[in-house]
Formats: C-alpha cells, sequence, structure tokens
C-alpha cells in the first residue's frame, strides 16, 4: 500500500474500507516504515484495509501527518495514543481513560485493551481484523465486562508466540532496552481463565 500523496490517500479510500485499529508508541529499538515511504521515529497508526471490488484484505502502517489525512477524509475523530512509557495507557492529550474519556473502565476490559495494545508492541507488527473488532468493542464499551470467549481469544494468540513467551515475559523483554517501561498487571484476566479451567498466557 502506497499512500504518500494527498491524491494516493484519496485513492486509497475511494478503493479500500479502511479501519484505524490501534495509534502506538514507538519504544527504543524498534523501527517502522510508514506506507509513504518514510521512516517513522516517534509513533505509529496501524490501519486494516480490504478491497471494495474483490474484497482482498490486508493491513499497513503509517506516521500521525498521513493517518490524520485518512482520518480527515474517513470523517474519524484519532485514535489516543497507547504508550507503555506513560503513567496512562491512552491519552489524547486529556485526561486518560478511553478514548472519548466518557467512562470508567472495567478492570479486565482494561487489561485486556491493555494486553491487545502491547501484543502489537512486543510482535512489532499489525492486528488483525478480528483482534482490532475486540479492541474496537473494548473502546466502545469500556465499563462492561469483556466476554470470556474475546479473552480466550487474545489469550490464544498469546499461546501462539514463536519463542513460547508469556506476555508478561514479553514485557520483561522489552523493558531491557526500555526500563521506563510502565508494570502492567493482568489478574482479573488470569482469574476469569482460571474459573474456566484455561491455563493464562497473560502472566
Amino acid at each position: 500500500m502506497k499512500c504518500r500523496g494527498n491524491s494516493n490517500r484519496q485513492k486509497i479510500i475511494n478503493d479500500y474500507d479502511l479501519r484505524a485499529v490501534a495509534h502506538v508508541k514507538l519504544l527504543i529499538g524498534q523501527t517502522k516504515k510508514s506506507c509513504t515511504g518514510d521512516l517513522l521515529t516517534d509513533s505509529y497508526y496501524c490501519f486494516t484495509y480490504k478491497n471494495k471490488m474483490n474484497q482482498t484484505q490486508g493491513s499497513f502502517f503509517c506516521g500521525t501527518y498521513a493517518a490524520n489525512h485518512f482520518l480527515t477524509l474517513m470523517g474519524k475523530q484519532p485514535l489516543p495514543l497507547f504508550n507503555p512509557l506513560s503513567s496512562t495507557a491512552g491519552s489524547t492529550g486529556q485526561k486518560s481513560g478511553t478514548s472519548n474519556n466518557k467512562s470508567n473502565w472495567d478492570p479486565a476490559a482494561k487489561e485486556l485493551y491493555n494486553a491487545i495494545n502491547l501484543l502489537i508492541i512486543a510482535w512489532n507488527t499489525n492486528i488483525k481484523s478480528f483482534l482490532a473488532d475486540i479492541r474496537d468493542n473494548l473502546e466502545r464499551y469500556p465499563s462492561q465486562k469483556p466476554f470470556i470467549s474475546k479473552i480466550k481469544s487474545v489469550n490464544t494468540i498469546i499461546s501462539k508466540d514463536s519463542k513460547k513467551r508469556t506476555l508478561q515475559m514479553m514485557i520483561s523483554e522489552l523493558r531491557e532496552n526500555n526500563p521506563d517501561l510502565r508494570g502492567f498487571s493482568f489478574n482479573h484476566l488470569d482469574s476469569l481463565l482460571s474459573s474456566e479451567g484455561v491455563k493464562s498466557y497473560f502472566n
């Protein structure tokens, strides 16, 4: 996906259904290449796309400038920045909570939201559409406890890590180059999985 220039971004909007699924802070030791061809050095957006004609699907990264143009063309608001180095996991320059700060987070929902974003960072990759669906629902209904099926789905994804790490182990590895990385707990998710007799890969 090549998106340098306003006309190219407009053509992408015409030809594809886009969805912004994450806005993530780059950590020390990580690099990302934008669809504009630029090397990203601060933060990046993850977008998924689906061709309107043949339903071809995929994903790409871009920086804030290109992302904001896409969002303007889509009539959408910017996503909160997920910055694991700060004291809060989601911020738009306002007091943190959800992307629109309209409600308090359910503890398990917040843990699952953090887990998905941290997985993007730890695997240094984009996320698939169904994970984006889960993340979107968490932001839309932050005060509701997530369905156990959604927790199990994310847990299963983590269990497929090529190095056989739990998410907490991935976070520990990230902290080696990023000592300011804050602590994350997934105790509520562990308890919910334990009540179903399912092994947790969060902690």
